[in-house]
C-alpha cells in the first residue's frame, strides 16, 4: 500500500481516480488545487504524487517542481487533457522538464492508470509515454 496525493481542480476525476487507487489498496489524499497539494506536501510526505497539469493559480507544472524539491526520489505522475504535440511548448516535454517522472494523457482509468503507478512505485523510473 502506497500513500498517494492525488491533486485536480476537477472533483469528479478526483473522485474516480481516489475510488480506483483505493481499490488497488492505496492510500488516498485529495488536493483540490495546486496551492492545496504544496500545503499538503508542506504536511506530509507521499509515496507518489499524481497531478493535473492544468489548473488555476499554481498548476500541475508548479507542484512538480515543489514536490521534486521537497522530495527529489518521490516519484511524480503528470496528467494533461490538452493541447499535447501542438506547440513548442508541448505539455509533456514541460512535465519532464519540470521533474515528473512519466506523462499520460487523461482520461486515462483502470490499467492505463495503474500501470504506470505501479511501475513508478516500484522504483522503474522514467517510462515512455
Amino acid at each position: 500500500m502506497a500513500d498517494i496525493l492525488v491533486v485536480d481542480d476537477n472533483s469528479a476525476v478526483r473522485m474516480a481516480y481516489r475510488l480506483l487507487l483505493k481499490t488497488a489498496g492505496h492510500a488516498v489524499t485529495e488536493a483540490v488545487d495546486g496551492a492545496d497539494a504544496i500545503a499538503k506536501l508542506e504536511a506530509n510526505r507521499f509515496d507518489l504524487v499524481v497531478t493535473d497539469l492544468w489548473m488555476p493559480g499554481i498548476d500541475g507544472f508548479g507542484v512538480i517542481a515543489e514536490s521534486k524539491r521537497r522530495y527529489p526520489a518521490t516519484p511524480v505522475l503528470a496528467l494533461t487533457g490538452g493541447a499535447v504535440g501542438t506547440t513548442a511548448k508541448d505539455p509533456i516535454e514541460r512535465a519532464r522538464t519540470a521533474g515528473a517522472d512519466h506523462v499520460i494523457e487523461k482520461p486515462m482509468l483502470g490499467d492505463g492508470l495503474l500501470a504506470p503507478i505501479n511501475s513508478l512505485l516500484a522504483g522503474a523510473g522514467d517510462l515512455t509515454r
